[in-house]
């Protein structure tokens, strides 16, 4: 499903609509691919406060993960960005995060060997803003 995303009120119906969408997943792998700047990590947190999480961190880019707990489910926010090697995620052990039961939003999911359940595409040109969500199998 294709997007054309004009305003942040856009954003925040997309995200709105998504979060009722995955709301029940016990564990569930979202890949956010997209240049800097196309808007990832406002998504994610748009669908983390649909979701019941009011206090978002901001972008985990230093700190690598930020977990969210709601109720009884966990929530993990990921940016890679930083990370440029395969031997740094297996180092700074990344890969267990993703043993856990848990909603996972990967930002800069490049060097994962793992496939995603969702992949979200953002794509800015200098006409216009677009996501592309592909639900997989689910």
């Amino acid at each position: 499903m294709i997007y054309w995303v004009k305003t942040l009120s856009q954003t925040k119906k997309i995200a709105k609509e998504f979060a009722q969408n995955i709301k029940n997943a016990k564990r569930l792998i979202i890949f956010l691919q997209g240049d800097l700047g196309t808007g990832k990590t406002t998504f994610v947190r748009f669908v983390l406060y649909y979701l019941g999480i009011k206090d978002f961190r901001g972008s985990p880019s230093f700190s690598i993960a930020n977990e969210y707990l709601l109720n009884d489910k966990k929530i993990i926010h990921m940016d890679l960005y930083r990370v440029e090697t395969k031997e740094s995620l297996l180092n700074m052990g990344i890969c267990e995060y993703f043993e856990e039961n848990a909603i996972f939003f990967v930002e800069w999911p490049n060097l994962l060997e793992i496939k995603p359940d969702i992949m979200i595409k953002f794509i800015l040109t200098n006409t216009q803003r677009s996501m592309e969500i592909d639900w997989g199998s689910n």
